[in-house]
Parts: structure tokens; sequence; C-alpha cells
């Protein structure tokens, strides 16, 4: 950690987190967990679905509660700094960044929420959950408080792929009403693979689809119950990933998972998506360090959709383009020439996009999209 952010701090609000995916009394306290961590009196953390717009609150303080049922009505429509920070996804900011507070003073959704509920400094994100789906935090101090500052910017830069992970388990825990937990039944809802796994990858529960691509793919196998890959470096790899993510929910380590791309012997890569699980996830027998391992089975004729990009990674319509391109194997100064743009105008979305992506170069942007299994997990 750095800028003097408390790593003790952080591994606590950490483990707040991951025990309130999946348990309702966890998550009613964690707002104020959530706010404390960061010295201030308030949270918000809300879900929303792009088409149709709809709200979901996940969880609020007290000072909030009274105004929720009229925002999830209508007044988050007003909302401008989440709707603005949802074309941010994944970078923490802070409210002025937004919405300066001149125009913020002006605003009837300041005056009608934030003000009657002392809500002036923000300290927040947004991030990409779901193909249309985006969730959002906003951690706020009254008027009359400190301003955040950069350690609290940079301490809600390293919660934000965590709480990405946590809105994906809110959701698929919501599959299944009956019960809090994960069982088949709820993971069977599910168009890709997914295995839940102890520390050491011994499997404890897993899916039809899960089952099936270890049946038919030659790259991933289960000796002895544990899940492996062929390929030794990559199975280490594996391995590594679900023991850090296996910890992150108890605040041991910072690990959100990742993706690892595996040969298949086809057009593309078997893709295996890494995720922190919270101990208490599995239906039955006692606690466990867990995580999830999302498996998208390889679908070299199936291309990502433009809205699904633009929803995941929170793209332009011309870096949408631009990356559909790349998918396709244009390479860029082709491309500028077919868009009539200028070869400068092209390297400057691509520049973006990598800094929304996270990637470094093309050949990493098309790897991290092709093998992305969180690009197909929706509901049959």
């Amino acid at each position: 950690m750095s800028l003097g952010v408390n790593p003790t701090r952080m591994s606590t609000m950490l483990e707040n987190l991951y025990a309130a995916t999946l348990s309702p009394s966890d998550r009613l306290s964690l707002p104020r967990a959530m706010a404390a961590a960061f010295d201030a009196t308030s949270c918000l953390l809300h879900m929303r679905d792009c088409a149709p717009l709809n709200v979901d609150i996940v969880g609020c303080t007290e000072n909030l509660r009274p105004f929720m049922p009229g925002y999830v009505e209508g007044g988050h429509a007003s909302d401008e700094w989440s709707l603005r920070a949802l074309h941010r996804p994944g970078r923490a900011v802070f409210g002025e960044d937004i919405v300066p507070e001149k125009e913020l003073l002006a605003a009837d959704w300041y005056h009608d929420i934030c003000r009657p509920a002392a809500v002036h400094h923000i300290v927040g994100g947004a991030v990409a959950i779901e193909r249309g789906v985006g969730g959002l935090i906003g951690v706020q101090r009254p008027c009359d408080a400190a301003s955040f500052g950069s350690d609290d910017r940079v301490m809600m830069q390293f919660l934000l792929p965590h709480l990405a992970q946590a809105y994906r388990l809110i959701r698929i825990a919501g599959m299944n009403e009956r019960t809090n937990c994960l069982t088949l039944e709820a993971l069977s809802s599910l168009s890709v693979g997914v295995f839940i796994v102890r520390a050491d990858a011994r499997v404890r529960l897993m899916n039809a689809v899960a089952e099936h691509v270890v049946r038919t793919c030659r790259s991933i196998a289960m000796p002895s119950g544990r899940l492996s890959l062929c390929d030794p470096k990559l199975d280490e790899r594996l391995r590594a990933s679900i023991r850090f993510a296996s910890l992150a929910p108890l605040g041991r380590s910072f690990h959100t998972g990742e993706t690892i791309a595996v040969p298949s012997g086809v057009a593309q890569s078997l893709s295996l998506a890494v995720v922190p699980l919270p101990p208490h996830v599995a239906s039955t027998g006692p606690d466990e360090l867990l995580a999830a391992v999302f498996v998208g089975e390889p679908t070299p004729n199936v291309e990502p959709s433009a809205a699904l990009l633009r929803a995941i990674y929170g793209l332009t319509p011309a870096e949408t383009r631009l990356v559909l391109a790349l998918l396709e194997g244009v390479c860029v100064s082709d491309y500028a020439e077919n868009a009539s743009v200028t070869l400068n105008t092209v390297r400057t979305q691509l520049k973006s996009i990598f800094l929304k992506t996270g990637c470094q170069s093309q050949v990493e942007l098309v790897r991290k999209i092709l093998s992305n299994p969180m690009l197909r997990l929706v509901h049959k």
C-alpha cells in the first residue's frame, strides 16, 4: 500500500465486504462499516440495470434510508453523480471530479436528498458487473467536515475491483430465494461452468456446464477431486490464484482473482475466471476458505456485441467500433483509412481503451476480451 493507506483498515473493509455478499444481516451493517473505514458519516451502495433502467439498493446508512423509496421510484434519474460515474467504471473519483461544486449546489437532487441527509463531500466509483449492469459506491461527509484526500482515493481504488466481485456474488446469490448459500440449484441457472473450490483447489460444488467441460476438454481435469490444468505453469498459476482469492474475504489477501486463458486446441482458448468467495458460501459442511472458478467454453464463432462491450468496459461508440475491428484482425492503420479518421485519432482512442480495460497492448486487449467468461455470465 502507498500514500499512507492503512493495510489493517483495508483488510477489515474487505472482510466486511465479502461477509456481506451472501448474508443479508451482514449486508445491513456493511454501509456503516464502509463509512467508518473512510472516517465518513454515510455510504450508499447500489446497482443499476441500464435497460430497462432499474435501481437495486444494496445498502445505505441510516441518514440516507428515509430518501431511498423516492430514489428508487425515480429520483435516481436526476442523480448526475451516479449517472456520470457509470461512464468511468473502475476509477475512484471525488464528487467534484464528476459534478463541479457550482453545479452541485444548483441541482434539485442535491437539495432534495444530499443536503437534508448531510451529504456533501464524496469519494466513490462505479464498476461493471454484468452486461448492462453497473454497481456504485458513494462514501460521504457533511459540508462542514474535511474533504476526502489522496489516501481515501487510493483506498477506494483498491476497493473497487473487490466491490465488482462482491456485487456479482450478490446477484448470483439472488437466484436462489430460499437460501443465502450457493447451491447446485442456483449454479445450474448459469450458462457458464462454475466450480466452487477450496483453497487447495479441491472441488466442493460444480454445475452441469462445469461437468461437461471436464468431460470434453483435454486442458482441464479433476484428479483426486482437485481442479487442475494440464499445463504445469498454468496449473501453478491457477492454484496460486485460488489460494490468494480464498484469503481475500478474510482480509488476508488483496487478490481480486484473475482470468486465465488456457489453450484448448480450437480457435479460442478456454477461459477461467477466479473469484473470491466468503467461507460460509457452501450449503453443507463447515466453513472453509473458498473461491469460485467460472469457466467459459470455447466459442470461436461468437463475438461480443457492441452493446455488451460498452456496458462492461464503459467504451464510447467509436472506441467500441475500434475494438470490434481489432477482434477481427484489422490493423490500426487500415482501420483509420476505412473509418476515414486520422491515425492519431485512432491511437488516442486506443490509449483510452487501454486505460478502461487495464491493458497495455493490442494483443493483451484481444486476449482479455476473448477469454473473459464474465461476458457470458447471464441467466439462461
